[in-house]
């Protein structure tokens, strides 16, 4: 089986932390933080193993600024988007769903 190495961009590791500030200060959930960036982070790890299994997404205008071949999978509340190059999942951005709920 092909395995990807997992790449994450600058804004997408931003937006790791926010989603881990945003758990624990908004919400004072210490453990639920804790727990909720592990599987969010469980859920990335597992495009090492298939990556092109979700669709791209049909582009928005929004969205061009991460190319034409953008894929999207969703943990719990967050949307993920990465692109495949050769053998290397890129991942853009980790944000609410809400936000980008016009990715589809």
């Amino acid at each position: 089986m092909k395995q990807y190495k997992i790449e994450y961009s600058q804004q997408a590791r931003t937006d790791l932390i926010k989603v881990f500030d945003r758990i624990f200060y908004t919400y004072h959930a210490p453990r639920t933080a804790e727990k909720y960036l592990v599987g969010l982070l469980k859920e990335i790890e597992r495009l090492q193993f298939y990556p092109l299994s979700f669709a791209v997404i049909t582009i928005p205008r929004s969205v061009l600024q991460h190319g034409e071949f953008v894929r999207r999978i969703n943990y719990k509340s967050e949307t993920i988007l990465y692109t495949v190059f050769n053998d290397m999942v890129w991942i853009h951005r980790i944000a609410p769903a809400a936000t980008l709920s016009g990715y589809k």
